[in-house]
């Protein structure tokens, strides 16, 4: 089976995400299956797009951050098909292929179960913007009186 892919080959610009056929990655252990909702954009993505986080190599899909529902799983018990989650950093689209795509493989642990009547496009919005400012807030609240 495939599915669609923005794949980048080599860091640049926009120019370098092409649009490619890819196989559909298949559930191994401790991993999930996701078929991609929605997904957002992010400054740390185009840093990686342009070359800059040297971790990163090529080809990769990249995406640090998705909602969908489980296509398959090898946690049935708490993601079972067709629950709906969400997911943000960890290393997607960094270490392994992320967002940008119709489907991701990811860790079990790094997958929330999510209760909510969002429409996709609302609720690709939050998670890794909520986690970005929960740090940030988690940083200046102990951060000493200026």
């Amino acid at each position: 089976m495939y599915m669609k892919a923005a794949v980048i080959y080599e860091a640049g610009g926009p120019q370098q995400l092409k649009i490619r056929q890819v196989p559909v990655p298949s559930v191994k252990e401790g991993w999930s299956l996701i078929k991609i909702k929605g997904f957002g954009l992010n400054h740390s993505e185009i840093f990686t797009r342009k070359g800059l986080s040297p971790t990163v190599s090529f080809p990769r899909i990249l995406g640090i951050e998705c909602t969908g529902t489980i296509a398959g799983s090898t946690d049935p018990f708490r993601l079972p098909t067709g629950t709906k989650v969400i997911s943000f950093m960890g290393e997607m689209g960094r270490a392994f292929d992320g967002s940008y795509a119709e489907y991701t493989l990811l860790p079990n642990q790094q997958i929330y179960p999510v209760s909510s009547n969002l429409p996709w496009p609302d609720l690709a919005a939050i998670p890794e913007a909520c986690v970005s400012k929960q740090i940030h807030l988690y940083w200046y609240a102990a951060a000493p009186p200026a």
